[in-house]
């Protein structure tokens, strides 16, 4: 079924966005019910039962087949400038590990009946500067973490109905006006020119080399670092006063408080473009193991691909082949049990197996290292997403893996 009226997606436009811009324009954005209902209808097309419930409009589910169905708008964007131009996918790269990359893109693409993802995490109240200059539409790097300077001022937090302001008020500033802009144009270029193939460990490397030209330690706790931070008016953006210990975490976890990586990284880089060299210096070259898939096009990190069995046409996740991900056309014909233990036979050595049916990702299950005997019941999802794999493993040289 086609979109009645589509506008024009703006070339920096938050997707959430553009939703409530075309629902204005089909003239129903005052209904509740009928919102929720175009909505389902339009933009999160499903092939199983119904969602019961209210549907936000800055989740997306299934964006795979959602432009595949719209693709004869020619103001439909693709899959590609979706997610790199109208989401923060791409700019957020460096501070996502590439197991929490592969995990974003396979519930973005794919139908999921066990979770919903939102990309970018839009704010409570709009946040657009823009819509008091007359044209309304959010800008993404506007939404982007860190990002409280437009043009020189505050952005304003505001509620935008039927193209009107109702209501405003500037966004609190953290730090000094100086400080906060050198952070928000840091951040906003990594929207506009993305550090592609690139993830929270290259990252921690290019900080870590980073440290020693500046001439800090680069281990806790730092060697000057601190100070420096706090003289250069950075200190206001970590969440506690023991800023050494928030670094350690920053540099020790995968899970980080973006916020705070990037002041770290607007400290330590005097412009975005030194981080963006030293982060790709960093990276791996050339693509990763891809089973035997044709690679159609490459938007570093997502591939659209063919696969030699069924000849299927799809996106996916550079890296979603070595974490078990496979066709979504071939695993139609397999159990969720079956790409479960494959998912299993990805990690680590490989030699895992489930104690029980799979109980979903999200959801505690029993599983077995049959190479040591240790049993945990663990949430599937940060098991596989998060690569957490035995601790007896720990140390192990990927020979010693592939003997295994």
């Amino acid at each position: 079924m086609l979109l009645p009226r589509v506008l024009k997606i703006q070339d920096d436009e938050l997707l959430y966005g553009w939703y409530e811009r075309i629902l204005q324009e089909n003239r129903i954005e005052e209904n509740k019910g009928e919102e929720t209902r175009f909505f389902r209808t339009f933009f999160n097309p499903r092939e199983d039962a119904e969602i019961r419930g209210t549907i936000r409009y800055d989740y997306i589910l299934n964006l795979e087949r959602l432009c595949s169905l719209h693709a004869l708008h020619r103001k439909f964007p693709s899959v590609e400038e979706l997610l790199q131009f109208h989401t923060d996918y791409y700019a957020m790269l460096p501070l996502r590990t590439f197991g929490e990359q592969v995990k974003l893109a396979e519930f973005i693409l794919r139908p999921r009946t066990d979770r919903k993802t939102c990309i970018p995490a839009c704010q409570t109240e709009i946040i657009d500067l823009h819509a008091r200059e007359g044209s309304w539409y959010l800008h993404v790097e506007d939404q982007l973490p860190g990002v409280r300077i437009h043009n020189g001022k505050p952005l304003v937090q505001c509620r935008v109905m039927e193209g009107r302001i109702i209501g405003e008020e500037p966004l609190k500033l953290k730090g000094d006006m100086e400080v906060e802009e050198r952070l928000s144009r840091f951040v906003k270029e990594m929207y506009r020119k993305p550090a592609a193939g690139t993830s929270l460990a290259q990252t921690k490397e290019a900080v870590r080399r980073q440290l020693v030209k500046k001439g800090f330690h680069p281990e806790y706790p730092y060697g000057g670092l601190v100070s420096g931070l706090a003289e250069a008016g950075f200190a206001p953006f970590f969440q506690s006063d023991d800023i050494a210990v928030r670094i350690r975490k920053l540099m020790g976890q995968d899970s980080i408080v973006k916020e705070e990586m990037l002041a770290l990284l607007a400290f330590l880089f005097e412009e975005y473009g030194e981080f963006y060299e030293a982060v790709l210096k960093c990276r791996d070259s050339g693509l990763p193991f891809l089973e035997s898939y044709e690679v159609l096009k490459n938007f570093d990190p997502i591939l659209k691909v063919r696969c030699p069995k069924c000849g299927n046409e799809f996106y996916i996740h550079k890296y979603d082949p070595e974490i078990g991900v496979g066709c979504p056309e071939c695993d139609r014909s397999l159990t969720d049990d079956a790409i479960a233990e494959r998912y299993l036979s990805h990690l680590g050595d490989g030699n895992y197996e489930m104690l029980e049916p799979f109980q979903g990702f999200g959801k505690q299950t029993k599983i077995l290292h049959k190479t040591c005997g240790s049993i945990r019941n663990i949430n599937f999802s940060d098991m596989i997403w998060g690569r957490r794999a035995c601790t007896c493993e720990a140390g192990v040289d990927l020979e010693e893996i592939q003997r295994r």
